[in-house]
């Protein structure tokens, strides 16, 4: 009687044991489904947006010693072409001013118009929220070099490869509106040459830049579901 007793509450249990992993595995299944669907559902063609952010010089080069960050703007669009992985493009301008000669050169402001290919790929963490990731690609970017005289305004220019590392975030307004928040860490590889007690100086320029902007979302497929 016992044996028989033992037996059967082995086989209550295991079944207990059946029946609660096969509850786990359709909850999980049912879970996965559900976040595909509204992966699906919240899929994006592209996305148009501008920005406008407040760069933070750094380093030890002539920018980082030399200059402070005033101002920036940057427009960005974005394509899909599989599910969340995207590319695209940016472009916009960066306003310095120069709080000490002795790192920059003769010179009162610099205006940097820079551009930058990009890919990356945007996880949605939560509903009505967006978070990227991305990486610069190729880009370069003109330093425009602005200085006085005898009242008369003079211009020099400089140039640089941008790379960059950027992460936003986007909070959704609407179903074809966001708002988001972007930080970047952009390191400009300069085409400066100087002499070469002072050539360290002018070899790169550092920039954290902390952004706010306004981004508008544009189809419901990715490039790929299109065909």
């Amino acid at each position: 009687m016992i044996s028989i007793l033992l037996i059967k509450k082995r086989i209550l249990f295991c079944f207990l044991l059946f029946s609660i992993f096969s509850f786990g595995q359709d909850f999980s299944n049912s879970e996965t489904q559900n976040n595909k669907l509204e992966s699906a559902k919240r899929q994006l063609l592209g996305s148009l947006a501008i920005d406008y952010y407040i760069p933070s010089t750094s380093g030890e080069n002539f920018v980082g010693n030399g200059m402070k960050g005033e101002g920036g703007y940057s427009i960005k669009m974005q394509l899909f072409p599989y599910k969340q992985f995207f590319i695209g493009f940016n472009f916009g301008n960066t306003y310095l001013s120069v709080t000490d000669r002795a790192f920059t050169g003769n010179y009162n402001k610099t205006n940097i118009r820079n551009q930058c290919f990009f890919t990356g790929y945007e996880f949605l963490p939560f509903k009505l929220t967006r978070l990227g990731l991305n990486i610069g690609i190729s880009g370069d970017a003109h330093y425009e070099n602005i200085g006085f005289t005898n009242n008369e305004e003079y211009n020099q220019t400089d140039t640089g490869v941008i790379m960059y590392y950027e992460m936003y975030f986007d909070y959704e307004v609407g179903n074809k509106f966001s708002i988001y928040f972007a930080y970047s860490y952009r390191k400009d590889k300069m085409n400066i040459m100087a002499p070469e007690i002072l050539q360290a100086n002018f070899n790169e320029a550092i920039y954290h830049n902390f952004g706010v902007g306004i981004k508008f979302h544009i189809g419901n497929k990715d490039v790929i579901s299109l065909f």
